[in-house]
């Protein structure tokens, strides 16, 4: 999904943000804070998501993340990230 796109309705979608601003979107001016070095999180926060969460990863660590993975399933699951504990 890309910011201004809508999923259909009968689509649940879960948004996950990292906010570990390591990566070459540092060199970028303008990148708002916080971001994982290449996607502000402030872009990640669409219209209609069922969930939303932010984590202390950066972009590329958002693919190799256990906690993400863990956070995915719950979602697949249940329809919202598990509640941080």
């Amino acid at each position: 999904l890309c910011a201004g796109l809508r999923e259909p309705p009968s689509v649940e979608v879960g948004m996950i943000a990292g906010r570990l601003p390591v990566g070459l979107g540092v060199l970028i001016p303008g990148l708002v804070q916080p971001h994982d070095g290449t996607v502000a999180v402030d872009e990640t926060r669409i219209e209609g998501l069922r969930d939303h969460a932010v984590v202390d990863t950066t972009h590329a660590g958002l693919l190799l993340s256990d906690r993400v993975a863990r956070m995915t399933a719950h979602f697949l699951a249940h329809g919202r990230f598990q509640p941080a504990s």
